[in-house]
Formats: structure tokens, sequence, C-alpha cells
């Protein structure tokens, strides 16, 4: 448990600053030796104590918290501050162009020559509300305790806020286990450390493989170690593992390292979390921004129960939390190395099996809701299902229509086509689409 060396007059007269000048008019500048009068003149004009709990426990508490913050280990990965563009995020990635030879005789110069756009959409999926009940005898009793506020405020900090940080946490690793089972991460085989019979040089092994890994993630663009195959490079890597595996590689490898002058080994940075939720897996190599979490509410507010002579505190906090397709990621395992075939996949055909509203209804889709999109890639070694879709209507289609690469189609409300064309194109192959599936838009659930 945190601990806080703050008296209780450094916390009145940090709250005595954020109060109003009504609350600064009445109540004096605090120092230790006017704090006893203090309270009893907060005490003896309610509404200057309501503002005084108001102020502490809204304001002063939480950027306690963020100071003295239970430590959230994936936080890092997070996007800084509060991201207030709605409860969707848009993530781009983009392919390579072909170079054509310089000749002073071309005349198309007016020829239609796109990059690949890939667009993966990721949506708000968290809305917790967290509730603290406070009662006003205990906080009273904190104040005339020498040293009481800031035992008081690190229990609550403790019950709500760690509550917050830890299932934000739990939430963050189950993440890495969903992105394996839907993306199947590039594996990298090391042998199991704990029954080696030279720790020493399986460690070292362990280590050359990363630094190999760290090295190819930097040095070019490559499309083999991300979910949608797009051309990625890393600046800056992060390995993830256990403490576990961290104290192994730190008796058995960095010091080693260190006498080389090479402490970042093998990676940036290391992130040690309690366990890795990847069967078999003894650590992630991957990109700072593999993890797309961003915070869309996170604020908190109060109401007075004077009946129960408590104030209930409630912290809210939604948020975006999901994985990014297009940064670069390998996992060290005991499974095998993934095959890297020398077959490469052709596509024969693209096909749209089914366009289905939110309202079980075929071949149609509502203004304002989700329509499901499912399809088929064929082809000899194993085409790869990633498509590209686009959409197109008889007038120009609604800018806040779009589908991303999940086959998720989301009609705007102030889309004018009646009737939208859907084509899917390969992602490896740009010559093979499907056949225009027509929709038809309609403007609210039948029998609405």
């Amino acid at each position: 448990m945190y601990t806080l060396d703050i008296d209780n007059a450094q916390i009145v007269d940090d709250v005595w600053h954020r109060a109003g000048s009504d609350f600064q008019t009445r109540i004096n500048p605090v120092t230790n030796g006017n704090i006893d009068a203090t309270f009893e003149s907060m005490l003896s004009y309610k509404p200057s104590w309501n503002v005084f709990t108001e102020v502490l426990m809204n304001e002063v508490l939480p950027d306690i918290y963020h100071v003295y913050s239970m430590d959230n280990r994936l936080k890092k990965f997070k996007r800084p501050g509060l991201y207030t563009n709605g409860s969707w995020l848009r993530e781009i990635g983009y392919g390579l162009i072909k170079a054509h030879n310089y000749s002073k005789h071309a005349t198309d110069v007016f020829s239609l020559n796109e990059s690949e756009v890939y667009a993966n959409y990721h949506y708000q999926n968290r809305q917790d509300q967290y509730q603290l009940s406070v009662s006003t005898e205990d906080l009273k009793q904190a104040f005339r305790e020498d040293g009481g506020l800031s035992r008081y405020l690190v229990g609550v900090m403790n019950s709500i806020y760690a509550s917050d940080e830890l299932d934000e946490f739990v939430i963050m690793r189950q993440l890495l286990e969903k992105y394996d089972a839907t993306t199947d991460i590039f594996n990298v085989h090391v042998d199991n450390f704990r029954t080696s019979d030279d720790p020493e040089k399986t460690g070292k092994d362990i280590a050359q493989k990363m630094r190999m890994y760290d090295g190819l993630f930097k040095v070019r663009l490559t499309e083999r170690f991300n979910a949608n195959h797009v051309p990625s490079r890393t600046d800056e890597t992060i390995l993830i593992c256990t403490p576990e595996f961290d104290s192994y590689m730190s008796v058995y490898v960095d010091a080693y390292a260190y006498n080389l002058n090479s402490v970042n080994l093998l990676a940036n940075e290391r992130v040690v979390i309690d366990e890795m939720p990847i069967d078999g897996c003894e650590a992630l190599l991957c990109d700072r921004d593999l993890f797309v979490c961003a915070d869309t509410v996170l604020d908190s507010e109060s109401i007075r129960n004077p009946k129960a002579r408590i104030t209930n505190y409630f912290l809210n906090h939604w948020g975006i939390y999901s994985m990014s397709r297009f940064s670069n990621c390998v996992k060290f395992s005991s499974k095998e190395d993934t095959t890297i075939t020398l077959n490469t996949p052709t596509v024969t055909a693209v096909t749209i099996d089914a366009v289905t509203s939110n309202a079980g209804v075929a071949d149609q889709a509502i203004k304002g809701t989700d329509t499901f999109v499912t399809w088929t890639v064929t082809g000899d070694n194993g085409p790869s299902q990633s498509v590209v879709f686009t959409v197109t209507g008889e007038k120009p289609v609604s800018t806040n229509t779009f589908i991303d690469n999940s086959g998720t189609l989301f009609v705007g409300t102030d889309e004018q086509n009646t009737t939208l064309s859907l084509v899917a194109r390969s992602a490896i192959d740009r010559t093979k689409k499907s056949e225009a599936k027509s929709v038809t838009v309609v403007d609210t659930k039948p029998d609405a």
C-alpha cells in the first residue's frame, strides 16, 4: 500500500488554493499553527465544510492518485491524455507504391496510381463506474489526527483508484490473449530455460534471437510481423515478460551485456507483468503502438446523502481498448517456429457471401447502425482472407458512411443514396475482386 508523506496542513492548504473566493474569504490560509482553528471554522459553517470535502475528493485526491498511481504496468502503451474525438478511433496503414522507369516522352501524367490504404476502426468498449461512500464522521476524525488526512486519502485511493487501475491492467493483459487467438502472432521458438542443463547458454541463445528480431524490426519495412501484413518499421521496441523470465535474463544475460556497454541488449525497454496470458509464451517483442487504448471519459462526481451522513463519490472511466493490426509483434515460446512458406499464396476469386443488417434482414443496411458483411477469398496455398472494401453509390457517399476491414458497414444518418454497392478486393492481389453487392439503405428498423 502507498503512503503519503504529507501532513494535514499541506492537504488543507492545497484545498484552500483550489477553492473559490467565498471559501478563501471565510477561511484563513492554513498553516500548522492554525490547523485546529481552521477545522473548527469549517465545521461551524456548513457550506465551507461542504466545499472542503468536495474539492478534497474531486480535485485533490485525483491529482494525488496521478502522482502516487497504482501501477498498471501496461499503461505506457496507452495514448496520452483524454481522447475527445468521439467513441471510435481510426487507424490507417499504407502500402508501398511501385516505381516506374522515367521517360521524357511520358503522356499519362493524369493517370490514377493510388497507394494501398488500410483502415481499422476501434470502438469504445469500456464504460465503468466505481462508487465509494465516504462517512462524514470518518473524515472529521481523520482531520483531528496528526497525518490522518494522508492516511485517509491513501485508504480511499487503494479502494477506488486501485480497483480501476487493476481492472484496466486485466483488460489490457487479456487483449494479448485475444490478439494471439485471432491473429496467431509470429512465433520464434526458444528452449525452456527452467529445465536447461546449461542456463547461461540457453539465456544467450534466447538473447541472440531477441536481438536479431529487434534489429529486423528497426532496419527495414517488413510485412511479416503484423496482422494486416502492411509495410511497417519499428523505431522503439518493448519487451513484455514475466518476473521469472526477467530475473533469469538479468542473471545470465544482462550482466554480460553490461560488460559490453549494451544495457538495452534485448529491446529499448522492458515491461514486466505478473503472467503471460499466451500459452507457452515467455515474452513478446513489440512496437510501442501495439495497443490501441485511450481514455474517452475519466472524471469523478459526488452527491451528498444527509440522511445517512455520507457522501457518495463516483469515478467514471470509459475508454477504447483494442490492438493494432499494423504494429510489429513476435512472441518467443516453446512452440515451433512460424513457418515462412516459399509457396506464394495466389487468389482466384473473392466472393461477398452475405450482407445482413442488425435487424437480421439480408442485403439491407439501416442508417446509423452497423451492418455485417461476410466474404470468402479462394485460391492456392491458403491465401489471406484479408480484403479491402469499397462503397459506392449513384450519389457521392456520405463521409459518415464507411466499412472497416473486419466487414462492419456503418451507414451515416445523412446518407443520400438509397442503394449502396459493395466490392471486396483481395489485400494480397488487388486485381482480384468480388462482384458488386447491392445493399438497400433504409432509415429505420422494420416496424419501428
